[in-house]
């Protein structure tokens, strides 16, 4: 990713926070109110969920442009942010003690969601940016 991908990148989280945050924090209140405090194993849970998805995206880009099938590791991305936003999010409604079924505490990780769509926005078109790059080199020989 270039330096103007980085910057439009950091520009999508920074505006996905500012939209998502009085809400997130909210819900996590209630979540925390609800469940009579969270055990660090929560926090950790919430974490993964919203940080794993961008940590192992930034970790994606910097190991594909040093290989050469760099469109697999952008494909394999796209279900790994799946099951960590997933692992996340249920080791935090676990140690909550909620279900995460309701709006109020899903909205607990509305932001985890957001970047994770983001994420998986971003390397969905890095795949096919870079499958379209592999077939004219592939065509021109």
């Amino acid at each position: 990713m270039k330096r103007l991908g980085f910057v439009a990148y950091g520009a999508g989280i920074a505006g996905m926070t500012l939209l998502t945050a009085v809400t997130t924090i909210n819900s996590t209140i209630f979540v925390y109110q609800y469940a009579g405090g969270i055990t660090a194993l929560g926090v950790i849970g919430w974490l993964i969920a919203s940080l794993g998805p961008i940590a192992s995206s930034a970790f994606v880009w910097v190991i594909a442009q040093r290989i050469q099938a760099g469109w697999l590791l952008h494909l394999i991305f796209i279900p790994s942010a799946i099951a960590m936003f997933g692992l996340g999010k249920s080791l935090y409604f676990r140690e909550a003690g909620v279900l995460g079924d309701s709006m109020i505490d899903g909205f607990a990780l509305l932001t985890a969601t957001g970047y994770l769509m983001l994420a998986l926005f971003i390397h969905l078109a890095a795949f096919t940016a870079s499958g379209i790059a592999s077939l004219k080199r592939w065509k021109q020989g």
